[in-house]
């Protein structure tokens, strides 16, 4: 229940002394109502003024802290601004705010006793104080009438009634204001019970509120008995409209099944006009609305596939006139979308009331979707009949039967008739060979209760042909799991077995070619992982078949061939035939020289599906040219080649082991004054025919140098000597011959075909050349060469004189290294003399091409003259 106010908020009805001041504050402790003078103060201004706004900032802060404890107090010395005079506050919890006394500082607490307190004694509301133990210090008349009709028997009258001193107790200890509601008879009061600051009373003010129980009681009732009739009139509503609910959701299902079902509804009439009447919305599916076809701006005759109409038309003449009391027809709508729709379709008469037909209804259903499996199944059959696949199915037991065979078992000379009615046994088909195989294959899946498996076996056809045939079963079990039918397929395989038969024996050829080779043998997947390799890789690897497999010829070869294929893999793969030399790791360590003969393998589509490769061991080969290449270098001259004036450094690489390049420097050339002579020349092609024909020509060349001439008189000489061993072999030889005179620095040359040598100048940083006209050696037996004659140069001059080998070296991506790159290694070690530059050529043309193989051989020959300055 509400607590209630005492009367009159105590205005009036409770004096604590002549000179104290009572105030009503609200729970925050602001100001409500002033009931007496406070000194400095205007009384009408003090409501909505905290109390705490009364007094010095000391007294302020200290009154803060009472009402923030909730819980009251008395006895406090406060001293009010303005003004500065001091009174006692006593503060008490009222309702749900607190009453404030503020009263002299002379003045004892009002409740310290009975000689200076005073309550009036005309408050008609009960009013007493009475201390914790029940012992009553005062009550006016209302509150003694009301203790007397309290109180028991064994009551104290002197007392608080035995009822009130728990309330008592319990107000006094927790010092919070305590309201309680105590029938009297047919009275019901409201006791606030307020304990005092500093005291062990406690205050209790009266209110009868019975008035008050009673109109809430019957408000209760009131609102019971509304809430009732609301209650049963609501539940009343409820269930009319869920029965509307219903009603109107069955209506909406039952026009949504019609609207959105295939099944069209209709009426029409039966005069000759036959007038729609009626049609379900769902025409719509259609490509028209029922709203066009019933204000007859669309004839449903107009959605009738032209194809169909006469004959439809004639149907329904014909119901006419034999007055058909129910028909069914089917046809084809064309929506005006132009797509054609299959329609079944229902029409009943309805009769008057004198038998004659006046109307016809009925139902459209559209089957296209029927019709389309229909199609498909006839095209199904017409495949399967066409088709090499024969479908069967048979009961199950010793005693299974037939009970269905295609019609395409004809291809093998049987008909299904014959099959059905028994005629012809399956087993009588089956080749007598594989009979008995078969017996035991079938036994065998009905044992591993397989519910599917597969046969392959001969049949012998009714022409006696033998045909290979792959059986596919199928299980089709009861619920107790065994067998109540196999179903199945026999495809005819036979021209797929008969190829196995002819691949088999070809990859046998195949496998004893590849085994019995003598070279190894190498297939790879797209990834050029290895998934076969023949005895004789094995062999020359000392590797078992097993240990190669799955590895790659990375994972085999050399670090600086596994560099090689890595730099230009994509290259050497995008070719689809391939030869390239290389060297591999044996499992002892050896390096094994090989030369690989790849090429790519495709599918029937042009698809890679992998790389084959056959690999010659060249151990032996490289050590016969390993000899001729140790031989054929020492048949290069010295370097440096110093003398007086004069220094030459040369250097020849072949791009194989041994090469066709020409290098050599004659001391002995019988011109007098101690001429030099170097030479420099290139045998078409490189590899060992070359070689040897640069041996015979440098054979050829000594000797006649050793004779004595002109150097034009040697030339002519060796190429007539070289037309004759060159002749049927198109071969030929480009020649730079330049002689030397090392104290005067004159030089004469003859150009044979061979690219013009380079002439340095140091101090002005400038490039000439040594030109002259010559064919190559060879070419022609009686053509004359001339000589070339350059005055005399000044000391520090170089000359470079070097075959194409250098100059046309590649990179990965195919860039030749060029004239310009040999000029700026000339010019960067020019300086340091013939052997630097000599030296860095070489080194710069081997990082130029980064791992690509020389594809022709290298010399180089740099003459310096002037001395033996900057030979270092």
């Amino acid at each position: 229940m509400t607590n209630q106010n005492p009367p009159d908020s105590l205005s009036g009805t409770m004096t604590i002394s002549t000179t104290a001041v009572p105030l009503l504050l609200d729970e925050h402790g602001v100001i409500r109502n002033v009931l007496g003078p406070v000194p400095g103060r205007n009384v009408q201004e003090l409501p909505g003024v905290p109390l705490a706004d009364l007094f010095d900032p000391a007294a302020a802060t200290a009154v803060r802290s009472l009402l923030g404890s909730e819980q009251g107090g008395a006895g406090l010395a406060c001293t009010l601004t303005p003004g500065g005079e001091t009174r006692v506050l006593d503060l008490y919890r009222w309702e749900s705010g607190y009453l404030a006394l503020l009263r002299p500082l002379c003045e004892p607490c009002p409740d310290s006793g009975a000689a200076q307190t005073r309550y009036p004694m005309d408050n008609p509301h009960p009013v007493l104080s009475a201390s914790v133990d029940g012992e009553i210090r005062f009550a006016n008349p209302p509150a003694m009438a009301l203790l007397n009709a309290m109180r028991t028997a064994e009551d104290n009258p002197h007392r608080v009634p035995s009822c009130l001193l728990p309330q008592l107790k319990d107000t006094h200890h927790t010092r919070r204001r305590r309201d309680v509601e105590m029938p009297v008879g047919n009275t019901v009061y409201m006791l606030s019970m307020v304990p005092v600051a500093g005291e062990n009373h406690v205050h209790v003010y009266g209110l009868d509120i019975t008035a008050r129980i009673r109109a809430e009681r019957a408000l209760a009732r009131s609102h019971e008995e509304l809430e009732a009739r609301v209650e049963d009139r609501t539940r009343s509503l409820t269930e009319q409209v869920q029965e509307r609910e219903k009603a109107e959701e069955a209506l909406r299902l039952a026009s949504l099944i019609v609207e959105e079902s295939p099944v069209i509804l209709f009426r029409r009439s039966a005069d000759e006009e036959r007038t729609l009447l009626y049609v379900s919305k769902n025409i719509a599916r259609f490509g028209v609305t029922a709203e066009d076809m019933l204000a007859g701006r669309v004839h449903f005759s107009n959605l009738i596939h032209p194809d169909d109409k006469e004959r439809l038309r004639a149907e329904v003449d014909h119901h006419a006139n034999e007055r058909t009391s129910e028909y069914t027809q089917e046809y084809r709508i064309l929506t005006p979308q132009g797509e054609t729709r299959w329609v079944h379709d229902e029409t009943r008469a309805e009769p008057d009331a004198n038998g004659e037909i006046c109307h016809y209804q009925g139902i459209v259903v559209d089957i296209t979707e029927r019709k389309k499996a229909e199609i498909a199944l006839a095209m199904a059959k017409t495949i399967v009949e066409r088709s090499p696949v024969v479908l069967f199915r048979r009961s199950a037991g010793t005693d299974g039967r037939l009970l269905y065979v295609s019609e395409n078992v004809s291809r093998f000379g049987y008909s299904a008739a014959d099959f059905m009615n028994g005629r012809t046994e399956f087993v009588d088909m089956v080749h007598p060979d594989d009979r008995e195989r078969l017996s035991r294959d079938v036994a065998r899946a009905a044992e591993k209760k397989l519910d599917q498996y597969y046969l392959t076996y001969r049949i012998r056809t009714a022409s006696g042909d033998v045909r290979y045939i792959d059986d596919l079963t199928s299980v089709e079990r009861g619920e107790d799991g065994e067998p109540r039918f196999y179903q199945g397929v026999l495809n005819d395989v036979t021209e797929k077995a008969l190829a196995q038969k002819e691949l088999k024996k070809s990859e046998y050829k195949y496998r004893r070619i590849v085994e019995t080779a003598g070279e190894g043998f190498l297939l790879m997947d797209r990834d050029l992982v290895i998934t076969d390799v023949n005895a004789a890789y094995c062999q020359m690897l000392g590797y078992t078949r097993k240990e190669i497999l799955g590895l790659t010829p990375f994972d085999l070869a050399t670090e600086r061939h596994a560099a090689f294929m890595e730099a230009n893999r994509h290259t050497l793969l995008s070719q689809e035939y391939r030869t390239f030399e290389g060297s591999v790791v044996a499992k002892d360590g050896r390096e094994v020289p090989i030369l690989a003969h790849g090429n790519t393998l495709n599918d029937d589509k042009g698809r890679l599906i992998g790389n084959v490769a056959f690999v010659t061991d060249l151990t032996e080969q490289k050590k016969a040219l390993a000899l001729a290449e140790e031989v054929q270098k020492s048949l290069q001259p010295a370097s440096p080649f110093i003398q007086p004036g004069l220094i030459i450094a040369s250097r020849s690489v072949a791009s194989q082991s041994v090469g066709g390049d020409y290098l050599d420097v004659l001391t002995d050339l019988g011109l007098g004054e101690s001429s030099i002579a170097i030479v420099v020349g290139d045998i078409s092609g490189h590899g060992v025919d070359s070689a040897l024909l640069m041996t015979s020509a440098r054979a050829f060349m000594r000797m006649r140098a050793a004779r004595g001439g002109t150097i034009s008189e040697i030339v002519d000489d060796m190429n007539r000597s070289l037309a004759q061993d060159m002749s049927q072999s198109g071969r030929f030889m480009t020649l730079f011959f330049l002689a030397v005179e090392p104290k005067s620095g004159r030089m004469v040359w003859i150009r044979a075909g061979h690219d013009p040598a380079l002439i340095y100048d140091i101090e002005n940083d400038s490039f000439d050349e040594l030109r002259g006209f010559g064919l190559p050696l060879g070419v022609e037996a009686n053509f004359l060469y001339q000589e070339n004659v350059q005055p005399p140069l000044p000391p520090g001059r170089l000359v470079v004189i070097g075959s194409d080998g250098i100059w046309e070296a590649t990179n990965p991506e195919h860039e030749m290294f060029g004239k310009d790159r040999l000029r700026q290694v000339v010019r960067r070690y020019a300086a340091d003399g013939p052997e630097a530059v000599v030296k860095n050529v070489f080194n710069e043309v081997y990082l130029f091409s980064r791992g690509v193989p020389l594809e022709d051989d290298m010399t180089l020959a740099v003459l310096q003259l002037g001395g033996v300055a900057g030979s270092n």
